[in-house]
């Protein structure tokens, strides 16, 4: 089913899921002055973040895709649209193995 680029909430989720992706895979570990470092766990169990990260990844580049889409159809009613990145080489579907 399309997104509905008609409320706000659509573009504030392609946000949200950039934006936890990038904050995900920069706290996985800690940088040190003896490199990167895991934080000591009392009573859990660490476990990858990676297959929340693919899912939100992959789920703001359909959007983005979505939105392209959208955006290209309607070139008469927003004018001012131009394909300013390349949309293949920024914005890829990724798995957890990065192929």
């Amino acid at each position: 089913m399309p997104v509905s680029y008609t409320h706000l909430d659509v573009y504030k989720r392609q946000i949200a899921y950039y934006v936890y992706f990038y904050i995900t895979r920069n706290t996985a570990t800690i940088t040190t002055g003896i490199g990167e470092v895991l934080n000591k766990t009392d009573n859990a169990n660490r476990v990858s973040p990676i297959n929340k990260q693919v899912d939100a990844w992959n789920k703001m580049v359909r959007w983005i895709y979505e939105l392209y889409d959208f955006l290209e159809e309607k070139k008469s009613t927003y004018p001012e649209w131009q394909k300013a990145y390349c949309f293949e080489e920024n914005y890829r579907l990724i798995n957890s193995m990065n192929l």
